[in-house]
């Protein structure tokens, strides 16, 4: 009897071990026990369920177009410190990793964990958030899972513990932003099942903004009604100051 208790018992801290670790996927190169200056920080977060701070960069950006957010629904919380978010990917029998970002330029904010299957995120403001005054509005998160070497973004749902969720709206909120100011902002999609390679995708949609300046959140609003499964977003802008395109194209999976 003692034996069987001692495997079971033994079962049980593997389990959690195990999950822990599948929870606090964190980026190595920016990981570091102490840092030479309090504003940038980058550290798992007790009980280690993330990793989230600030981190330095010396590399400078050129001109890019990239995703900062993919959520289901709109992402805010209440900026307070009392508030929790919680973060669901949609997909819930995949290991998915989850990354927040800072959208204006410059501002080197990160934040990582990893979900295993059918697990949802606990992500508290008022560790890092709040203290650094990063609103909402200044932030976007998104997940994504590996498949076949491939990046495939998954939706996230992101609820507040102190703001009245709308559960009702399933669509999909995909922010980009740029590195440079832009304008002529387009998107389209393709049904991935059909077109791996998102070539034979809809009409071109416009952005409602004419301009979009350097680190602002561009969005491409996908209806929930305009899809049936995964899909490419293809999205394209032009510069301003030159005659050159600026392109992003990206996988999702929507069921």
């Amino acid at each position: 009897m003692k034996q069987k208790l001692k495997i079971f018992l033994s079962v049980i801290v593997l389990t959690i071990t195990f999950q822990e670790l599948l929870y606090a996927q964190c980026d190595t190169k920016l990981l570091s026990e102490e840092s030479e200056t309090k504003d940038y920080k980058y550290n798992r977060i007790p009980p280690h369920n993330r990793c989230e701070g600030f981190y330095e960069s010396n590399v400078s950006s050129s001109g890019s177009l990239n995703i900062v957010s993919v959520t289901q629904g709109k992402f805010k919380f209440k900026f307070d410190s009392n508030e929790i978010i919680t973060v669901s990917p949609i997909v819930n029998n995949k290991t998915v990793d989850i990354r927040a970002v800072a959208i204006p330029l410059r501002t080197y904010y990160r934040m990582d964990a990893q979900l295993s299957p059918n697990t949802s995120l606990k992500w508290p403001v008022a560790d890092v958030l709040y203290p650094k005054k990063l609103k909402d509005k200044k932030i976007g998160v998104f997940g994504w899972i590996e498949n076949q070497r491939e990046k495939v973004y998954v939706p996230l749902k992101v609820s507040s513990s102190m703001l009245r969720d709308d559960n009702n709206n399933r669509d999909i909120y995909v922010y980009l932003r740029a590195s440079v100011n832009v304008m002529n902002v387009r998107w389209r999609i393709a049904d991935l099942s059909l077109d791996n390679f998102c070539s034979k995708a809809g009409k071109w949609i416009k952005s409602k903004k004419r301009k979009h300046d350097e680190g602002t959140k561009i969005l491409c609003k996908i209806p929930a009604d305009d899809v049936k499964g995964p899909i490419c977003l293809t999205v394209r802008a032009s510069l301003i100051d030159r005659f050159e395109p600026l392109s992003c194209e990206a996988k999702i999976f929507i069921k």
